[in-house]
């Protein structure tokens, strides 16, 4: 929704679509929008969505004033772990996500020189994963993989101070 108390608009259509287009970024203004339900006065924006790499699959919502922006897919970090011995990949990293609810990281680079340096068991930290997207909040972590040579994708996913073997 964006608007104020006496007026709004459901804009949920308009964000699907510039989601699907690989835009991570929506901004909340009448321009980006199309149009001001409510001329001459400040706006809100909230979002509702789910998605099942964060949060448990549970609804994430998120807001901000008018000309605010939201992130819904974060920024890779720069990510610094130590060098493993090469060795043979065994699984493609599809997409893997580290962060909460409000923001985090997209690893799925990160996993994937993991997977390729011969890891199997991700450490689900601040420092495998290069930062800490959100300070003081427990940070999920979701991965979708496959084997290679084919197989169907795996989804996996737990808590930061975990390790998850991938298998």
């Amino acid at each position: 929704m964006y608007g104020t108390s006496n007026a709004g608009i459901d804009v949920t259509q308009v964000c699907q679509n510039i989601v699907d287009t690989g835009n991570d970024d929506i901004t909340a203004s009448n321009a980006f929008f199309g149009t001001d339900p409510d001329p001459g006065t400040v706006k809100s924006f909230a979002l509702l969505y789910k998605n099942p790499a964060l949060n448990n699959g549970n609804p994430i919502a998120l807001g901000c004033a008018e000309n605010g922006q939201i992130d819904l897919v974060p920024n890779p970090p720069t990510a610094t772990t130590p060098v493993p011995v090469p060795g043979k990949p065994s699984f493609t990293v599809v997409r893997a996500l580290y962060g909460t609810g409000n923001n985090g990281y997209d690893v799925t680079a990160t996993c994937q020189w993991l997977i390729n340096n011969g890891g199997t068991a991700i450490t689900v930290s601040n420092a495998t994963f290069g930062g800490d997207p959100d300070p003081n909040v427990k940070k999920n972590f979701a991965i979708v993989y496959t084997a290679v040579g084919g197989g169907a994708q795996q989804f996996r996913a737990c808590a930061e101070g975990s390790t998850l073997n991938l298998s």
